[in-house]
């Protein structure tokens, strides 16, 4: 991505806007998008600066925008049309996709679910060794770090 992207600024609507994302009663997701831009087509794009060191996994990154969006749909009348991933790095990839209203209901009732795991105390364990425990913060809630393998 070039850093020179002067032509860019009067397309911008927002930066690091603060949205809220009311999924359900009680269950409230709050965030802020990096930038909300209005494209030359004249669709509004949700954009997500990211670079390669610290990376997340691309479907976390995926989640997110849509998050996002649900919570630019909320702040405004008409929503964004895209959502887009903008690799810092020199040799970085960039994504662009448009937002679909399925992928969007999916997001929030996975968020939905996962609240109504928390109010059941609905927490099973992951199988141990599972890839999603080798990298999270949390695991030593669940187990020791030694339970995992190297």
């Amino acid at each position: 991505m070039s850093l020179n992207n002067g032509d860019d600024l009067p397309r911008t609507i927002h930066s690091e806007k603060q949205i809220q994302v009311h999924v359900a009663p009680g269950i409230t997701v709050d965030g802020r998008i990096d930038l909300v831009k209005r494209l030359a087509t004249d669709e509004v794009s949700i954009v997500d600066f990211k670079s390669t060191a610290g990376a997340q996994a691309e479907e976390v990154t995926q989640d997110q925008l849509h998050v996002y969006a649900l919570g630019y749909a909320e702040l405004t009348a008409d929503g964004a049309d895209l959502v887009e991933v903008l690799n810092l790095d020199e040799d970085g990839r960039n994504t662009r996709e448009v937002i679909q209203d399925p992928l969007l209901a999916d997001v929030r009732a996975r968020i939905a679910g996962a609240g109504d795991s928390l109010r059941r105390n609905d927490l099973p364990r992951l199988r141990a060794g599972s890839r999603q425990c080798q990298s999270c913060d949390l695991v030593g809630i669940c187990r020791p770090r030694s339970d995992l393998p190297t």
